[in-house]
């Protein structure tokens, strides 16, 4: 039963790439800082000297940017922290290092995806799926009813290919009602829950091992 899309070839192709570049990048900034830090019998940036050049980063031709970078950071930094609170959810590192299901998540679901952003990952519903898939033991069933962003949207990838490992059998029905995806469907008519979010009823199945 095909219920989600891989991710595309060219996405793929376009990750490697820019990962070796990253690399290649890395690779050719080692010999000059190994040569620079023998040199100067230390490296720059724990220097007294890296200190000293704060000030005139700040006066000289780059301050704009030296100013721009950090701010910048900041503000999507905040942006997200608040999109966080205004779901109800624990700061993104809080949870990873506080709470078991966040970080079941995160070295699962997050691990395994392909994708860049992955705050949706926080969703309750999907700490709920992971929990419960750890909790049923060797053999057992998992069903819910929940948002269906995990079917299709490219940040979900890792957990599809996780449950995918982890369950024998996945039945999904796609009850769809994305009010976001198609204004239309607003209200109860078109919506069994009416609500704004799609809806899907998901079935997972363990079946217990062969004995030896």
């Amino acid at each position: 039963m095909a219920w989600w899309n891989p991710s595309s070839r060219n996405g793929r192709n376009a990750t490697v790439i820019l990962a070796a570049l990253t690399v290649l990048v890395l690779a050719l900034s080692v010999p000059g800082s190994l040569q620079y830090a023998r040199e100067q019998r230390g490296f720059y940036l724990f220097s007294r000297a890296f200190i000293e050049d704060i000030p005139k980063r700040l006066t000289g031709p780059g301050r704009f940017r030296f100013g721009l970078q950090p701010l910048v950071a900041i503000l999507l930094g905040v942006r997200s922290g608040l999109a966080d609170a205004r779901a109800g959810l624990p700061p993104y590192l809080y949870g990873v290092f506080f709470h078991r299901a966040a970080r079941r998540v995160s070295v699962t679901y997050g691990e395994a995806s392909k994708a860049t952003l992955l705050r949706k990952l926080s969703d309750p519903y999907v700490k709920a799926i992971r929990y419960a898939s750890d909790r049923i033991g060797d053999s057992g069933i998992v069903c819910f009813v929940n948002n269906n962003s995990f079917v299709t949207e490219k940040t979900f990838d890792g957990m599809r290919k996780e449950l995918e490992k982890d369950f024998d059998l996945i039945y999904v029905l796609d009850l769809g009602g994305n009010v976001r995806k198609n204004p239309k469907l607003s209200g109860t008519t078109h919506h069994v829950f009416g609500i704004q979010v799609g809806v899907s009823i998901n079935l997972f199945v363990r079946k217990p091992k062969p004995k030896p």
